[in-house]
């Protein structure tokens, strides 16, 4: 299930000539420029991907997902867990899953996103080695980029390192 948001904003340009002399006239206006295409709406997702997610959702809430610090090796606490999410994603063969990862603001961002990559990396390789098609897998790292908390606290910072995951129907199904 994939959300997207968009903006019909339109640029203006003011020549600096109107804005420093109060008695500047423009020439010719410009002529207008082409509209963008407008980019296609993706479809409603199904019944069954809806599901998925919600079941997706429950597997990987059920127990922590951990890595070691500053590291993409997961921690053995993380097996159960993500034993679970194979099953629901087993149970869901029309569908696609993106692997998310995510950090806190500790560090560079340039690490951040290298580490976040790397994680989601390992989670998709294990979903892979645990049977899940590996074309139904993708992995995205974003780092900091997209926090649930302010980086302001352990217990917020804590919560803005982790594994996410975005289901959303095969093409043709």
């Amino acid at each position: 299930v994939t959300t997207y948001f968009g903006t019909d904003a339109k640029t203006v340009t003011v020549p600096a000539e109107a804005v420093m002399n109060p008695d500047y006239v423009a020439a010719a206006a410009p002529p207008p420029q082409p509209a963008a295409p407008a980019a296609q709406a993706k479809p409603a997702p199904s019944a069954a991907a809806r599901a998925c997610q919600a079941e997706v959702s429950r597997a990987a809430t059920s127990g922590p997902i951990r890595f070691r610090t500053g590291k993409a090796d997961l921690a053995a606490e993380s097996e159960a867990t993500l034993r679970r999410l194979v099953e629901a994603i087993k149970a869901c063969p029309a569908v696609r899953v993106n692997v998310e990862g995510h950090t806190d603001n500790t560090g560079s961002s340039q690490r951040n996103q290298v580490l976040s990559r790397e994680r989601a990396t390992t989670v998709a390789d294990f979903l892979a080695e645990a049977g899940i098609p590996s074309e139904r897998i993708t992995a995205t790292g974003y780092g900091e980029t997209r926090p649930v908390a302010p980086n302001d606290t352990d217990a917020n910072k804590a919560r803005n390192r982790r594994i996410g995951f975005t289901i959303e129907d095969l093409k043709g199904s």
